[in-house]
């Protein structure tokens, strides 16, 4: 029982002395997304997908601006199957 009521007093002090400000409590208006092709896609046909995707996500009158790309490198890792959207 003393365990319990002391872990009790623990966690409020310690909720009390963490700082509050760590996830944002407003839309940063960032997303990002991955998209996948079979696994023995080439990489010309992964990237007329991803062309693709992104003509649809370029569409959305939402979206102010992103990046695209395809296929695996750039110090990213991932695979030549997928790709990859940012927003910002």
């Amino acid at each position: 029982m003393l365990v319990a009521a002391g872990t009790l007093v623990a966690t409020v002090y310690l909720y009390g002395i963490v700082p509050k400000g760590f996830i944002p409590n407003q839309d940063t208006g960032q997303l990002g997304g991955t998209t996948e092709g079979p696994q023995d896609i080439s990489f010309e046909a992964m990237s007329q997908r991803q062309k693709e995707a992104a003509d649809i996500i370029k569409a959305d009158p939402g979206v102010e601006s992103f990046a695209s790309s395809a296929g695996g490198g750039g110090g990213m890792g991932g695979a030549g199957n997928q790709g990859r959207f940012t927003s910002g």
